[in-house]
């Protein structure tokens, strides 16, 4: 179980795979092992897959301290340059793409390429995003689609969510599907 001395903490680490290297960054709270599910087997047979426990997770050291994001970066280029993983691609998804869209503007001779998958933290303050979680899912339609009346069939099977009533029932029969459906992966 490989672990390197970087900055004040150790981070634990693993490299699968040879070739160029790809270094994968995951989202808030997950540790490396979110990318065994399917990319590291799939991009170890061409590459040097390395994945890892950001501080705080998994079995990096956790600190009780208030993390940043710079943080974050150092940690990512200390663990790169022990590793010697010059010219890596550096795939990045939610805050694992802020991370990495942090290291690209401060370091950008450390990677090659970089892949950033529904990243977090990245807008302009003059075009703010909106918060989807907040939304009702008629205001989430107008988001997502250029017809609107369309998307909102496409959603919902047709439902008129106007009627409060209409929205109520499929709300809660959401609610029981996913809640049927977490029992049957627990048990």
């Amino acid at each position: 179980m490989p672990k390197v001395k970087v900055n004040d903490i150790e981070i634990y680490y693993e490299e699968h795979g040879q070739g160029r290297p790809m270094v994968f960054l995951s989202e808030t709270a997950c540790d490396g092992e979110v990318w065994k599910i399917n990319q590291v087997g799939e991009f170890s047979k061409d590459h040097r897959v390395i994945t890892f426990d950001y501080r705080g997770t998994g079995q990096s050291s956790k600190p009780s301290v208030d993390y940043t994001t710079k943080m974050f970066c150092d940690d990512l280029v200390g663990l790169m340059d022990h590793l010697g993983a010059e010219q890596a691609i550096v795939v990045g998804h939610s805050m694992g793409g802020m991370i990495a869209a942090e290291m690209a503007a401060l370091a950008p001779s450390d990677l090659d390429r970089l892949v950033l998958v529904a990243a977090a933290g990245l807008w302009l303050e003059e075009h703010p995003i909106p918060d989807i979680f907040a939304l009702l899912p008629g205001q989430l339609v107008e988001l997502l689609f250029q017809d609107p009346v369309k998307g909102q069939a496409l959603l919902t099977g047709g439902a008129d969510f106007s009627d409060m009533e209409v929205f109520k029932a499929f709300y809660l029969g959401q609610q029981r599907r996913l809640q049927g459906g977490l029992a049957a992966v627990v048990v």
